[in-house]
């Protein structure tokens, strides 16, 4: 992800007589530039996972408050995360917190959290509208000016791309806020989102979204080729109900996110291997 700053027309109107500092890492030297070539995600609250992450080359680590852990943990799992910030070396790296979607409940108990802890910034998931954005932006601003942060110094690294109606708006969401520094894209969430059944083909190649489309037909015959195109087999649909077991087995132990058949897994692929299940149910394939 590339530091590429997308500034808005004009500063949030709060506040127009203050000046945005430029990010700097927390444990960085005077003078010393940001490289972000690499930024790794650590789920929120697992010892042995920031532990690893902290011997590793990436330039900057997320600490993850969203997809990683499951929702009836997300209060436990914050003290534990504003710990980290406030106690770990992070050597010079990036620390960047992933918050939950402003729309839930959990957004802005994240911010409240984990700001007192100076984190670099926040990384958005499923912006839908400029308007998510500058709500994200007027939270951090209240906070910021209750806990004496210099105002603007909290960055936001969107990830534009999660939700159709954020990847129509992605020009706006773009130029929402001075605060933006970079933006990231989630093909995953934009699968579930869509239905898609899968989005990689078997050697990890991303597949055309296009081709999920829904086709509508004028020949007769055609109805059936299509029908079964679009319906998922007996073999996907025994891998999403073997998926969402696996799930709820390791919500059980406390883990929204785990490897499985050497990929990790988390809330997106769920969403969309319940949508599978449903889709097969409908069809009568299972």
């Amino acid at each position: 992800m590339g530091d590429r700053h997308l500034r808005a027309p004009r500063e949030e109107p709060a506040r127009r007589a203050h000046h945005a500092l430029p990010p700097r890492r927390h444990d960085a030297p005077e003078g010393q530039g940001v490289m972000r070539r690499s930024l790794h995600f650590v789920p929120g609250g697992q010892e042995r996972m920031i532990a690893k992450a902290l011997t590793l080359p990436a330039d900057g680590l997320i600490l993850d408050l969203e997809d990683a852990v499951p929702p009836s943990l997300k209060p436990a799992t914050r003290p534990i995360v504003r710990r980290w910030l406030e106690t770990l070396d992070f050597g010079g790296r990036e620390r960047w917190v992933r918050m939950n979607p402003i729309f839930t409940e959990h957004a802005i108990p994240d911010l409240e959290e984990t700001i007192t802890a100076r984190p670099d910034g926040y990384l958005v998931p499923k912006p839908r509208s400029a308007a998510d954005v500058r709500q994200v932006a007027q939270a951090l601003e209240r906070l910021e000016e209750k806990h004496g942060i210099p105002f603007g110094s909290t960055r936001l690294i969107l990830i534009a791309t999660e939700t159709p109606r954020g990847l129509l708006n992605i020009g706006e969401v773009a130029a929402a806020s001075p605060r933006i520094t970079a933006l990231s894209w989630g093909i995953e969430d934009l699968g579930a989102a869509m239905g898609l059944p899968r989005v990689r083909d078997e050697s990890g190649r991303y597949l055309d979204i296009p081709r999920h489309a829904r086709v509508m037909c004028a020949v007769a015959a055609s109805a059936e080729v299509i029908n079964q195109e679009f319906t998922p087999s007996k073999a996907d649909a025994e891998d999403a109900l073997a998926l969402i077991a696996a799930f709820e087995e390791h919500a059980r132990k406390g883990a929204g996110a785990f490897a499985w058949k050497g990929q990790m897994m988390d809330q997106p692929h769920l969403t969309r291997a319940q949508k599978i299940a449903e889709r097969a149910r409908q069809a009568g394939v299972i």
